[in-house]
């Protein structure tokens, strides 16, 4: 019988930490793994084999679709099609490409599903619900900004995105397993060796320590919290959010949503637990502080998950 040995990743996803634990591999069958500076984050890529450079290719192809999506979806880098979009469209509707009408219509619609909590222009605007004047024209696929003032953010969820298309990379480069991560936002295809992929939540106060793992097979996973600085706007409040709230953990069945509703779910509090349970396949779970004390509420199925 052969031993099991276990590979570690750590991941630091804006004060947030996850482990994942991979068992690993027989002799025929390889593991490849490679990581890369883009997005203004780590992104890593893990795929599993019996080819060794076929994987590789793959792996390459897919950072490739990362780097597609960055360079359509920054908001910092001024030739991007967002930049260029937030530089127009306030004075015409703008036509933009078909992928980023598709995340900016979605993510309004998340706007108006968590009531304002997830709001694409909150960077911008100091005021609520900015994502209102924000028009689109599904027909010409084009974004028209009702105030001049008005600025599309994605940094809550083009991450997310471009990890999905980086797994529907290596689905059409046929690899079944795998785990693609962009700072946290985490993705994984199929399973490894018959084992789900384990992914462990650190403890939002203590640095070393896991406070929950949870056990993947073609899912995604977000989180979303105030670890040791504060980074997510509360939209109501129109300040960096402040509660007894400490983190925010989404899985679904894609990224793109999970990231969404990680920071959807963090600004609304146990009020977005009663918004994923009316939800198909999305689960969430809050850390929350009461009374000195460290507390976990869930959806209703997040304990299927570990």
């Amino acid at each position: 019988m052969h031993r099991r040995s276990y590979l570690f990743y750590l991941l630091i996803v804006l004060g947030a930490t996850v482990i994942i634990t991979v068992a690993s591999c027989s002799s025929n069958e390889k593991v490849v793994s490679d990581k890369r500076l883009l997005m203004a984050t780590t992104v890593k890529i893990t795929a599993t084999g019996k080819d060794r450079q076929y994987l590789r290719e793959s792996i390459n192809k897919a950072f490739e679709e990362v780097k597609r999506v960055d360079r359509l979806m920054s908001f910092y880098n001024e030739s991007s099609e967002l930049s260029q979009l937030n530089q127009k469209a306030r004075f015409a509707p703008y036509q933009v490409d078909r992928e980023l009408f598709f995340v900016i219509d979605k993510c309004i619609r998340f706007g108006r599903i968590t009531e304002g909590s997830f709001d694409i222009t909150a960077t911008s605007l100091n005021e609520p619900d900015g994502y209102k004047k924000i028009s689109l024209n599904d027909s010409q696929r084009t974004v028209y900004f009702k105030d001049p003032k008005v600025k599309i953010d994605l940094s809550a969820s083009a991450k997310g995105y471009a990890v999905d298309k980086a797994i529907e990379s290596l689905i059409a480069s046929k690899v079944e397993s795998a785990l693609v991560d962009a700072g946290g936002d985490i993705r994984v295809l199929g399973r490894y060796k018959g084992n789900d992929w384990s992914i462990g939540i650190r403890h939002p106060q203590l640095k070393n320590k896991i406070i929950l793992k949870v056990n993947l097979s073609s899912k995604a996973i977000a989180t979303s919290g105030n670890y040791f600085q504060r980074h997510i706007i509360d939209t109501h409040s129109l300040d960096r959010a402040k509660n007894e709230i400490l983190s925010a953990t989404v899985i679904a069945s894609d990224c793109f949503t999970a990231d969404i509703l990680a920071t959807s779910l963090f600004v609304m509090g146990e009020d977005g637990l009663k918004v994923i349970e009316g939800m198909d396949g999305i689960d969430g779970m809050l850390i929350i502080e009461e009374d000195g004390k460290i507390k976990i509420k869930e959806s209703s199925n997040f304990h299927t998950y570990y």
